[in-house]
């Protein structure tokens, strides 16, 4: 892939994505839609948006529980916690394999955090799904005073998230999540981290130390104080596919993706299939990329926009874009400054080879 500089090249592959997660997202709900109403008309009820209150387990109104929490708490191993629309005041604690999900895409199920914790923890050795919900509002774990993690979520065992959004959190680490050592994290369809979570140090949308796949799914306008305003990766792996897209986040390095090297690990990699990262806002360096220590491939994978250090392979459906913000024309747009990488080129600390085509 050969790219030239210019607002309107960089744009249109990045829009592509989101276009084509979008869609899918919209057909999976008329999908979902079509099959619950086909199914309630076959037991012969009339119109339904979702499961009725009857078949939530929770549901301020004629569900088996009043909150969450009861009904996790009663649930056995293996069971499903299904959530009536609506919102709940209040922090969840998972500490056995369960699915917990909302009983209508359409009408999403929101929690809010009670202000003390993350909204949701997942215990080690746990295995989770969470569907069509939403969480907010949540001020992290508090490990070592005064370091909080996880605004939104905390996993320490391994966790789905399909069709969840992720927002308006706030730690010290991982504003959005935290997913802690030897912890897997799965973000699918659709789901989203993008609305002004933050950190207040590393890891503005995830702070990832275990193995974080984002298949079809955002991460989009998180803010962290110091590295990562997207992701942030200090150990393990990180895999980007099927149209993922990271954009708009900010940090002071490393505005999207940030990797950096763990005196006491293997080093970080991050892989990007299929997927974008663009748009960032960085006051110092490695605006799309910042890589302190570790490998990262890109296979059909685009970077706009950004600054990438270490050592990056592509192959030939790929492209990194470097362009420097300080050239900026008449019109604010940013123009013709830029280093586009080849298949075998590697993106290394060194200088740049600028070519101006105002």
């Amino acid at each position: 892939m050969v790219l030239e500089s210019g607002d309107a090249v960089a744009e249109a592959p990045k829009h592509r994505l989101q276009r084509r997660v979008k869609q899918r997202r919209r057909k999976r709900r008329n999908d979902k839609r079509q099959n619950q109403n086909r199914n309630q008309k076959q037991s012969g009820g009339g119109k339904n948006r979702g499961l009725g209150a009857a078949d939530c387990t929770v549901c301020a109104k004629g569900g088996a529980f009043g909150s969450i929490q009861a009904a996790i708490d009663a649930a056995n191993a293996g069971d499903t916690v299904t959530v009536c629309s609506g919102t709940y005041t209040e922090d969840l604690s998972i500490t056995k394999n369960l699915t917990l999900r909302g009983n209508d895409p359409s009408v999403v199920s929101i929690v809010v955090g009670a202000g003390t914790s993350s909204v949701v923890t997942i215990a080690p050795n746990v295995t989770a799904t969470i569907k069509d919900m939403a969480f907010g509002r949540g001020v992290g774990t508090l490990t070592v005073a005064p370091q909080r993690v996880g605004g939104g979520i905390y996993n320490q065992g391994t966790l789905t998230l399909d069709f969840v959004t992720i927002g308006e959190n706030t730690a010290t680490l991982g504003g959005g999540i935290y997913n802690d050592f030897e912890a897997t994290l799965f973000l699918s369809n659709g789901s989203s981290l993008a609305a002004n979570n933050i950190a207040t140090e590393r890891g503005g949308a995830i702070f990832n130390d275990g193995q974080l796949t984002v298949d079809e799914a955002f991460v989009d306008s998180n803010t962290a104080a110091m590295n990562g305003g997207g992701i942030l990766q200090q150990r393990g792996q990180i895999t980007l596919q099927n149209g993922a897209v990271i954009d708009g986040n900010t940090a002071k390095n490393g505005g999207e993706v940030c990797l950096l090297s763990h005196p006491q690990q293997n080093m970080p990699g991050l892989t990007v299939i299929d997927s974008a990262i663009s748009n960032n806002l960085v006051s110092e360096g490695g605006g799309g990329i910042f890589n302190e220590d570790g490998a990262v491939t890109l296979q059909a994978g685009t970077v706009f926009s950004n600054t990438a250090g270490g050592a990056v392979t592509l192959d030939a459906e790929s492209a990194v874009v470097r362009e420097r913000p300080e050239q900026l024309h008449r019109d604010g747009r940013l123009r013709g400054v830029a280093r586009t990488l080849s298949p075998g080129d590697e993106a290394a600390p060194r200088p740049w080879t600028t070519t101006s085509t105002s």
